[in-house]
C-alpha cells in the first residue's frame, strides 16, 4: 500500500497534468477560431477568383487598362489554347 506522501504526490501530479491539458485545449480552440475567421474573411476573394477563372474559360474576362474603358480578352489564332491570367493578392 502506497504511503500518504506518495498518494499526495500522485494527486498533485494529476492536477498539474489537468492544468496543462486545459491550457492546451484553450490554445487549440483559439487557433481553430482564428483559422475559421481567416477562412470567412477570404470567402469573398476566393469567390471572385473563381468567377474570374470561370469567365476566363469562356474568354469573357474584363481586363483593366490605362484607358477609362475595359478591354475583353479575345484569343488570337496563334494563342487560342493559351491564356495567361495574372492573379494578385491586392484586394482593392
Amino acid at each position: 500500500m502506497p504511503s500518504l506522501k506518495a498518494i499526495r504526490t500522485r494527486i498533485a501530479s494529476v492536477k498539474n497534468t489537468q492544468k496543462v491539458t486545459k491550457a492546451m485545449k484553450l490554445v487549440a480552440a483559439t487557433r481553430l477560431r482564428r483559422a475559421q475567421d481567416n477562412m470567412t474573411a477570404a470567402r469573398p476573394y476566393a469567390k471572385r477568383v473563381a468567377e474570374l477563372i470561370a469567365d476566363a474559360s469562356t474568354g469573357d474576362v474584363p481586363v483593366p487598362s490605362s484607358s477609362s474603358r475595359a478591354r475583353r480578352i479575345h484569343p488570337t489564332a496563334r494563342s487560342s489554347r493559351e491564356l495567361r491570367l495574372p492573379v494578385s493578392s491586392c484586394r482593392l
